[in-house]
Protein backbone atom coordinates (compact mmCIF):
# COMPACT_ATOMS: atom_id res chain seq x y z
CA UNK A 1 0.00 0.00 0.00
CA UNK A 2 2.78 2.44 0.90
CA UNK A 3 4.63 1.59 -2.29
CA UNK A 4 1.51 2.36 -4.34
CA UNK A 5 1.05 5.68 -2.53
CA UNK A 6 4.54 6.69 -3.69
CA UNK A 7 3.77 5.84 -7.31
CA UNK A 8 0.12 6.66 -7.91
CA UNK A 9 -1.62 10.05 -7.85
CA UNK A 10 -4.30 8.90 -5.39
CA UNK A 11 -5.07 9.12 -1.70
CA UNK A 12 -4.74 6.16 0.65
CA UNK A 13 -8.55 5.95 0.76
CA UNK A 14 -8.80 5.87 -3.05
CA UNK A 15 -6.10 3.20 -3.30
CA UNK A 16 -7.74 1.18 -0.54
CA UNK A 17 -11.10 1.32 -2.30
CA UNK A 18 -9.56 0.31 -5.62
CA UNK A 19 -7.68 -2.59 -4.00
CA UNK A 20 -10.85 -3.75 -2.24
CA UNK A 21 -12.65 -3.77 -5.60
CA UNK A 22 -9.82 -5.63 -7.36
CA UNK A 23 -9.70 -8.24 -4.60
CA UNK A 24 -13.49 -8.70 -4.62
CA UNK A 25 -13.42 -9.27 -8.39
CA UNK A 26 -10.61 -11.80 -7.94
CA UNK A 27 -8.18 -9.72 -9.99
CA UNK A 28 -5.73 -9.11 -7.11
CA UNK A 29 -4.82 -10.82 -3.86
CA UNK A 30 -2.53 -10.34 -0.89
CA UNK A 31 0.02 -13.01 0.01
CA UNK A 32 0.89 -14.12 3.55
CA UNK A 33 3.15 -11.04 3.91
CA UNK A 34 0.42 -8.65 2.68
CA UNK A 35 2.22 -8.08 -0.61
CA UNK A 36 -0.16 -7.27 -3.43
CA UNK A 37 -0.27 -9.79 -6.27
CA UNK A 38 -2.20 -9.88 -9.52
CA UNK A 39 -4.17 -13.08 -10.05
CA UNK A 40 -4.51 -15.17 -13.20
CA UNK A 41 -7.97 -13.66 -13.66
CA UNK A 42 -6.43 -10.20 -13.30
CA UNK A 43 -3.84 -10.93 -15.99
CA UNK A 44 -6.49 -12.32 -18.32
CA UNK A 45 -8.64 -9.22 -17.75
CA UNK A 46 -5.72 -6.93 -18.63
CA UNK A 47 -4.86 -8.97 -21.70
CA UNK A 48 -8.43 -8.61 -22.94
CA UNK A 49 -8.86 -4.96 -21.87
CA UNK A 50 -5.48 -3.33 -22.40
CA UNK A 51 -5.26 0.20 -21.04
CA UNK A 52 -3.66 2.84 -23.22
CA UNK A 53 -0.49 4.49 -21.88
CA UNK A 54 -2.13 7.92 -22.25
CA UNK A 55 -4.93 6.76 -19.93
CA UNK A 56 -2.56 5.31 -17.32
CA UNK A 57 0.34 7.77 -17.23
CA UNK A 58 -1.65 10.71 -15.80
CA UNK A 59 -2.22 8.52 -12.73
CA UNK A 60 1.53 8.04 -12.15
CA UNK A 61 3.41 10.56 -10.03
CA UNK A 62 6.26 12.26 -11.94
CA UNK A 63 8.70 11.25 -9.19
CA UNK A 64 7.89 7.57 -9.88
CA UNK A 65 9.10 7.84 -13.46
CA UNK A 66 12.76 7.00 -13.88
CA UNK A 67 15.15 9.80 -14.73
CA UNK A 68 16.27 9.36 -18.36
CA UNK A 69 19.85 10.09 -17.25
CA UNK A 70 19.82 6.88 -15.25
CA UNK A 71 20.11 3.50 -16.90
CA UNK A 72 16.81 2.32 -15.42
CA UNK A 73 13.94 1.98 -17.85
CA UNK A 74 11.19 4.52 -17.25
CA UNK A 75 7.67 3.45 -16.28
CA UNK A 76 6.34 4.71 -19.62
CA UNK A 77 9.00 2.81 -21.58
CA UNK A 78 8.34 -0.36 -19.59
CA UNK A 79 4.61 -0.02 -20.06
CA UNK A 80 4.90 0.59 -23.79
CA UNK A 81 7.40 -2.27 -24.20
CA UNK A 82 5.09 -4.74 -22.45
CA UNK A 83 2.12 -3.66 -24.54
CA UNK A 84 4.07 -4.03 -27.78
CA UNK A 85 5.56 -7.42 -26.82
CA UNK A 86 2.19 -8.92 -25.87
Amino acid sequence: MRHLELIVEATAVQIGSALWYLKQRGWAASDDKSSLQITVDGIEYLENNRPLPEDVMPLIKPAAIANPQRQAESVLSSFNRVLVES
